[in-house]
């Protein structure tokens, strides 16, 4: 009875740490970082404001009001899977990484991280519009 106990104390404990400390790659804490700070995308008719946070989350100021929001960073990896293959063998691994814009309320939007540098952050929404912030 007392080595069930400690069995399934061992395993609940190992369930727990599992659940509450998800794993996150080195490369994905570094570019998690490299996001941090505040990024304008500026032109002659518009200034837009995208302030990020170290937990992730971040602030969305636009020259449209109606897109002020704010939001969360997110790192999907999705696999593949060969179509010519009768086992359904696992071809590759794409990392997806997502900024997931809230309009208070009013809608939401997935941008797409295309490329990002120390200076530079490119992304895509849905419908293939491209933004171009700078630090």
């Amino acid at each position: 009875m007392k080595k069930n106990l400690t069995t399934l104390a061992a395993v609940l404990c190992c369930l727990a740490t599992i659940v509450l400390f998800p794993t996150c790659s080195k490369k994905d804490i570094e570019f998690k970082s490299d996001l941090v700070g505040t990024w304008t995308e500026k032109n002659t008719l518009f200034t837009d404001i995208l302030t990020m946070k170290e937990d992730g989350t971040f602030s969305f100021q636009s020259h449209m009001p109606v897109y002020n929001g704010t939001g969360y960073y997110r790192n999907e990896y999705i696999t593949h899977e060969d179509p010519f293959s009768n086992k359904g063998v696992l071809d590759n691994t794409n990392s997806v990484r997502t900024l997931i814009l809230d309009y208070a309320g009013k809608g939401t939007e997935l941008l797409e991280i295309r490329k990002i540098t120390s200076s530079r952050l490119d992304m895509e929404d849905r419908y293939g519009n491209a933004f171009h912030f700078s630090k």
